[in-house]
This record gives C-alpha cells, structure tokens and sequence, in this order.
C-alpha cells in the first residue's frame, strides 16, 4: 500500500510538472526527450512492483561464490539494464562483477564491483525517488533551454565534470570541483570570452576579513610568505601574485557575470581525485585547463600550444582574447542521459531537488 501512495505521489508529480513544462519547453532537445524515454521504463517497472530490496551481507562476491541474495541483486541490475542476459542463478559471475562496475559508473560510485554500502544504498532506493529525481531534472532542462550551438562547453555541478561538446558530441571531459554548499557554484549560462594566463588572484574581502587578517595578526611574514601583496588598508585589499603557488594556478577562463563565478587552474591537484569535489568558494577549479586553453585558442593565428608554454613559464600575468567567445552552460542534473545513452544519477549536493517537492 505504501509503494502505491508513493507511485500516485510521483505520477500527481508529473502531470503538474508536464503542465509546466509545455509552456517552456522546446520539443527538439535531445536532452529532454532521452530522459523522458526512461521515465516511460521506470513507470512501467513501478507498475510491476518496482525494484527488488537488496540485502548483501557479503560485500564482494567472488566468481563461482553462491548465495541466495544473487538473484535479486541479479534482477535488479537485469531491470536497470546494467546486466543484460537473464540470469537468475545464486552463482556469481565476471558479467554479474561487470554489471556491478557498469551500474557504479552511472551513479558516479567507485568502480570497485563491490555492493558496498554506498552501492546497496543507491540500489535500496525506492522506484519512487527515483521517478521523482527523473521529473524535476526533466523540469529543470524545460526551463534552462540549454543551449544549441554548434560547439559549447557544459558542467554538470553534481556529476563534478566538464565537457566540450561539438556537433552534439562530447570530444573532452575533465574533472572539477565545485562549491561548498554554503558557497554553492551557481546555475547560469554565459560565453567565454577571455584566458588570462598566470593571474593574479585578487582575494575577496569575504576571505580577506575571515582568514587572511586573522593570520597576518598571527605572522606579521604572512603576506611575503604566501605571495601576496596588500594594495589598500581602507578597506583592505590583498591580492596573490602569480607563480606556482597562485589559489588560481597558471589560468583563469574570464565569462564576465554578475556571481563573479569562472574557471581557473589551481595548486592542489589531489582534489580531483575525491569523489565528492564540492570544495571552492564558487568558482569551478579545473583538473586540466591547458587542454581547454588550446581548444578555445584553436583558431588563433598568434597563439598555440609552444607561445601558451612560454608565458607559463614566466609570472607575467597575460590577458588573451577569445575569438569567437564560446558558450558555457553551468547546470545542476542529479538525473540525466549521458551521451552515450545511459540514465545517471548523482546525490543531491546542495539539496536543490527539495525544492520541487512541497
């Protein structure tokens, strides 16, 4: 009785957000419409009974063990398409292994092939929620029209990833972390319009009066220490100079907006290694800018990969046009269809989904 409240809950749902959607919607996004093609499976697994419960005790299971909770592991990934031969046998197998790595990928998981807890918790996930999350994400690409550009650049804040897109094709992804929950990457779209190479990083007086002043109170070196240098007392203004130090690194990507938000470079690569990468301030630190530069630059008859090499190696901040600027789309997806055509999700990062939900 439970699943079916819930099941009317979500269908209720969805006319409301049809209804919404009609009127801003744009009907040839491919977005929308691969996505709408899995809510259409997904109400008719809810209609079967949804998704079998989950209970491994065993985290791994190695190929030839046996357990008698394989079979419903075994449906479970049978009806998200993650396993596709029907097998319904307590033996564990290298395809059931697969199937396991194929459906952490989708959740942005560890590929590890283990029902570890985070694994058994996305799985245990009610067919519910998850029509729910397809729904509000069908809404958001309803109203954010994203956009249709020849080439355009996206970053999916909660899937941390950027992407260059050309001819609807992604030719590179890269990782990124985003902002803290308490200073959330914003959702908007802009053109990039400007590299500058080895910036200067001009700290923001938030920061300035939280811990930088605190520390200089502490180490009257502080400053010199850390490559800064105060240009004003009243009020105080302190800015980094470039070098390898720099919070911004070697580069800054410029697409002039009102939330001060842009790409940068950054020190401390070990950060992307984390899986969650809701770390900054706002501003989207990237794990390779170099290979975005030379893309933006691509048609430039005075800059390539040799003349972009030589400035980095000097601290001598250079400001570079974009010609022509490049779209950039920041979105927030915690459901979406990838481009190779499978449905993912990811946690709710900054618990905007809530939002949808009365």
């Amino acid at each position: 009785m439970k699943l079916k409240l819930q099941i009317f809950s979500v269908i209720v749902l969805i006319i409301n957000f049809k209804l919404i959607a009609q009127q801003t919607y744009l009907q040839d996004s491919v977005y929308y419409n691969q996505l709408n093609e899995y809510q259409k499976k997904y109400l008719k697994i809810a209609k079967l009974g949804g998704f079998p419960f989950i209970k491994i005790p065993k985290k791994q299971y190695l190929i030839n063990d046996s357990s008698k909770n394989i079979p419903a592991l075994k449906k479970y990934l049978m009806l998200t398409d993650d396993l596709l031969m029907n097998d319904s046998s307590i033996y564990c197998s290298q395809t059931l292994i697969n199937a396991i790595i194929h459906y952490q990928q989708r959740f942005g998981l560890k590929t590890n092939g283990k029902i570890d807890a985070a694994t058994q918790r996305e799985m245990n996930t009610s067919i519910a929620v998850r029509l729910t999350q397809i729904e509000i994400n069908l809404q958001r690409i309803s109203v954010f029209n994203i956009v249709r550009e020849e080439k355009f650049i996206i970053i999916n804040i909660p899937e941390y990833k950027l992407y260059i897109i050309e001819n609807k094709i992604p030719i590179y992804a890269a990782n990124v972390v985003v902002g803290k929950a308490l200073t959330q990457t914003l959702v908007f779209k802009d053109s990039i319009s400007s590299i500058i190479l080895n910036p200067y990083w001009n700290i923001p007086l938030s920061i300035i009066n939280k811990d930088i002043l605190p520390k200089i109170q502490h180490n009257k070196n502080y400053l010199a220490e850390n490559n800064m240098e105060m240009l004003s007392t009243d009020p105080p203004v302190i800015r980094q100079k470039p070098g390898n130090t720099n919070a911004l690194g070697k580069m800054k990507f410029i697409f002039p907006n009102s939330h001060n938000i842009y790409l940068h470079d950054t020190p401390i690569k070990y950060l992307f290694n984390n899986y969650k990468r809701t770390l900054s301030h706002g501003c989207i630190r990237l794990e390779n800018p170099k290979v975005l530069a030379v893309y933006l630059l691509k048609n430039s008859t005075e800059w390539n990969i040799t003349k972009i090499d030589t400035v980095l190696n000097t601290d001598i901040e250079t400001p570079i046009e974009v010609v022509p600027k490049v779209p950039i789309c920041i979105v927030y997806f915690t459901a979406w269809v990838s481009f190779n055509g499978l449905l993912n999700f990811r946690k709710d990062v900054y618990k905007k989904d809530k939002i949808f939900v009365k």
